[in-house]
């Protein structure tokens, strides 16, 4: 039988919406980029190059163009097309870094490309009808698509690419290019706009595996296996980046340790099943009684720890009782029996006697242990 975490994985590998796209995360401890940040971080390094190449390649092409038209009105209407073509190629790079292009990268890169297409292809066509410029011109396009397969819809790629082609074609014929040669055309860009699309889709599939497969490495790396919170490697590399903030901001950072009172008992009476249950449920009310960017994990065994960022003691007192009442009020129900638990837990914020993540944790386990020599179930907070 599959575990919690390979069940957990399972199902976030395939959890996927309509933009095919895996949502991560689930567990909000779990902070993983998108599914688009992934790829694009690894496919615009390369592919910004590839865009500054081809607004060269159309610049360039100005010369020659010149060189055999002169100063002449096909000319002027070939070197518009080509800073047209440029200005939009460097549109693509512009959306590969700007914030206002982040919602749909893909479909922006697609648009911008074949606009830079169609403006070259709709001059060329009218004023130098020569039929193998189109196609070199479309395979450089399409070449330069296929590095960016991860990012592309399938439906927008046929609808984009096979749009252009129609555009051409009409193209063709209203500056009468004969049958034969709006034909050979067709025969052309027809299969290859297919070869390309099937190439898309293998490429997106792929990355998509890729991309699952990286989430549950992170999952498996970050989380722990029973809780589901942070495992204790990450919960103390996390917590030291805002301990950092705090400490470069002057701002305030409360951390709460708490242990299950009496839980080798449970062990003993009941079972370690049993133990895994009592663990799950104070690790669910931990979640629910936290924010987004409180740091939540499990230190080992029964033990646990809290994090909370921009929060003073006194209000960290607060959301340590509440979780305390949580807990206390929790009925668990194993084999037949209603088990109930309570917690005791150490409360501490950052002061000039804590210089240091290290030493804030340890005043937070002495006042736990205050806690539980007082009695256990309760909360200590000075």
């Amino acid at each position: 039988m599959p575990n919690a975490l390979q069940k957990f994985r399972l199902k976030n590998l395939f959890s996927l919406k309509r933009n095919d796209a895996i949502v991560v995360p689930q567990n909000r401890l779990a902070k993983f980029k998108t599914y688009d940040e992934y790829h694009e971080e690894r496919i615009f390094f390369a592919y910004r190059p590839l865009m500054y190449l081809g607004m060269v390649y159309d610049i360039v092409f100005i010369y020659g163009d010149y060189f055999k038209h002169g100063f002449t009105t096909p000319f002027y209407i070939l070197a518009f097309a080509r800073v047209m073509a440029a200005f939009f190629t460097g549109m693509i790079v512009v959306v590969t870094y700007s914030y206002l292009f982040k919602k749909h990268r893909g479909l922006w890169i697609i648009l911008f490309g074949n606009t830079s297409l169609l403006s070259l292809l709709t001059a060329y066509t009218l004023v130098d009808p020569r039929i193998y410029f189109v196609p070199y011109t479309w395979v450089y396009y399409m070449l330069s698509t296929i590095v960016v397969s991860a990012l592309l819809s399938n439906k927008a790629f046929l609808i984009v690419h096979y749009s252009v082609a129609a555009i051409v074609v009409c193209l063709m014929a209203s500056v009468h290019i004969n049958e034969e040669e709006i034909g050979i055309f067709v025969l052309f860009i027809a299969p290859v706009l297919l070869y390309l699309w099937a190439i898309v889709a293998a490429v997106r599939m792929e990355a998509k595996r890729t991309y699952a497969m990286a989430y549950q490495n992170h999952i498996y790396m970050t989380l722990d296996t029973l809780s589901q919170l942070l495992n204790r490697r990450e919960f103390y590399l996390q917590s030291l980046e805002k301990w950092k903030e705090a400490h470069k901001s002057g701002g305030a950072i409360s951390f709460i340790m708490l242990d299950i009172d009496h839980f080798k008992k449970i062990n003993d009476t009941y079972g370690h099943d049993c133990g895994d249950k009592v663990i799950k449920s104070v690790s669910d009310i931990l979640l629910e009684q936290t924010r987004n960017g409180d740091i939540v994990g499990r230190l080992g065994g029964e033990e646990f720890g809290v994090v909370l960022p921009l929060t003073t003691a006194a209000d960290a007192a607060v959301v340590g009782e509440q979780i305390r009442k949580m807990v206390e009020s929790h009925r668990i129900e194993f084999e037949g029996h209603i088990i109930s638990v309570t917690i005791s837990v150490g409360i501490c914020e950052k002061n000039e006697d804590t210089n240091d993540l290290s030493a804030l944790v340890s005043l937070g386990d002495k006042r736990l242990y205050t806690a539980k020599n007082g009695g256990r179930n309760r909360v200590v907070a000075e």
